[in-house]
């Protein structure tokens, strides 16, 4: 997959078009504008996945929040920044193209040099609430939002040196997808965690069952 950034209005039209049918969440068309948007591209071209990244000022959850949360009134705006607009199309999700999208992510995000890398979700969608739950520095509220489309809603954070670790685990999860075709989950984790010493636990497992 191939990865710039999008400025064409009718390419940003057709990326919330895409976003809409795959999260079923409408992007406000004023807050794309004011993010950069990051678009993934097939081989034919084909948008089939991409994120949005918005500076403080123009970050979206916290227009969501019925109060403004602790977090907010301790960090700076200028500080922050906001993860959101994350798709992928089912189709791309079997190699290591959700590897290397998470890799952009994780590029994109620690050139803005950001102290604070914030993202919300909806707390129905269990996969991602576990993925976020894994890699964040820490949850800052989950409660209700003033959203038709997302009742309920959950807000973390991301530390700039966590975005590093996670820059090589999503890169070492590309790399075994490559070679090796490790199975992975719809935002590029693997199925089944690998581990070097994998092929002797294996083995002592099998010799310490008992006879049949």
């Amino acid at each position: 997959m191939q990865f710039r950034p999008i400025v064409d209005d009718g390419e940003r039209e057709s990326y919330r078009q895409l976003f809409r049918e795959h999260s079923g969440v409408t992007l406000p068309a004023e807050y794309c504008a004011g993010a950069k948007i990051v678009g993934g591209f097939n081989r034919a071209g084909t948008l089939v996945g991409g994120f949005l990244v918005a500076p403080g000022s123009a970050m979206r959850w916290p227009t969501l929040l019925p109060s403004a949360c602790p977090f907010q009134q301790r960090v700076p705006l200028e500080r922050m920044v906001e993860l959101n607009g994350l798709w992928l199309s089912p189709s791309e999700r079997r190699g290591g193209e959700a590897a290397q999208l998470w890799a952009c992510v994780g590029e994109t995000i620690f050139a803005t040099g950001a102290s604070y890398v914030t993202y919300a979700t909806d707390v129905r969608k269990h996969g991602l609430m576990k993925l976020y739950r894994r890699i964040s520095s820490a949850q800052i509220y989950e409660g209700p939002f003033l959203s038709e489309a997302i009742p309920i809603g959950a807000v973390f954070y991301l530390r700039p040196w966590r975005i590093q670790v996670l820059r090589m685990i999503w890169a070492t999860g590309l790399l075994q997808a490559v070679l090796f075709r490790k199975p992975q989950d719809a935002y590029g984790m693997p199925i089944r965690r690998w581990h070097p010493l994998g092929w002797l636990k294996e083995r002592m497992k099998r010799r310490a069952r008992p006879p049949v």
